[in-house]
């Protein structure tokens, strides 16, 4: 039975945001966007909502630029080739999307192609039986993913955090967070304390 402690670090590591150790990446902050009051296990219902909604990965430039890229790519091969000369310019709209964020707007961005082959398959069918023209579309029928098609896909896959929510957070753990401080300054008996403190 999965702990509720390990619901909510597990959508970390199916969002891309895990190392190879299972650590978090180097430079990737986590937001989270649920929290259950009580350690007990969970039931299938609230891991579904635990993994949907629990923490989103903020993504830096690098690692959405390789998310277009790739997800690009894997939708069509010729997008390798028309992509690249967009993607700083793809990198900076998404400033602040999550990796899930990112999947869903190049899955998005994707069916744009799809969607244009299927509506010209239908036309041409003319009078005729439609399924037959859409059945017949193949991989060379689809155009290149362009910044069109992302912009377009940007219009319903908004970012999920918001810049004044990070804030929020990050005040908040500032405020009352818990701190590696001690790790830091060295542990007790390791000859670093500061006793100038007072308590």
């Amino acid at each position: 039975m999965v702990r509720r402690r390990r619901a909510r670090v597990q959508p970390a590591a199916e969002d891309g945001a895990s190392g190879a150790d299972g650590g978090l990446r180097p430079g990737l902050r986590l937001a989270p966007r649920a929290a259950h009051r009580r350690d007990q296990p969970a039931g299938g219902a609230g891991r579904g909502r635990a993994a949907a909604h629990a923490q989103a990965a903020l993504h830096p430039a690098a690692l959405r630029r390789r998310a277009a890229r790739d997800g690009a790519a894997r939708a069509a091969r010729r997008a390798q080739r028309a992509v690249p000369a967009e993607l700083a310019r793809l990198v900076e709209r998404t400033a602040g999307y999550s990796g899930s964020d990112m999947r869903a707007l190049v899955a998005e961005a994707c069916a744009g192609p799809v969607r244009e082959a299927v509506r010209a398959a239908v036309e041409a069918a003319g009078g005729g039986d439609p399924g037959a023209h859409v059945a017949a579309l193949r991989e060379r029928d689809l155009r290149a993913v362009g910044l069109r098609d992302f912009r377009l896909a940007a219009r319903c896959q908004r970012p999920s955090v918001q810049p004044e929510e990070v804030q929020r957070y990050e005040l908040y753990n500032a405020r009352h967070g818990a701190r590696l401080g001690a790790v830091d300054a060295g542990w007790p008996g390791d000859g670093d304390e500061d006793d100038d403190e007072e308590w």
